[in-house]
């Protein structure tokens, strides 16, 4: 037996409909759903680096 762990993938995945236009935004997360859509355009940053608090 190998004491390697293994990735076990999730069968987890969004709508085909499911886009920032028909997203519930609650209040605390509107920051971070227009710095999201700002990534979206040329303008965009390449990268994005997010943290927060644990939980």
């Amino acid at each position: 037996m190998s004491r390697i762990p293994a990735q076990l993938p999730l069968g987890i995945g969004l709508r085909d409909d499911a886009t920032f236009d028909n997203y519930y935004v609650a209040r605390s997360n509107t920051p971070l759903v227009e710095h999201l859509t700002q990534q979206l355009t040329p303008e965009g940053e390449q990268f994005l680096y997010l943290w927060g608090a644990p939980g």
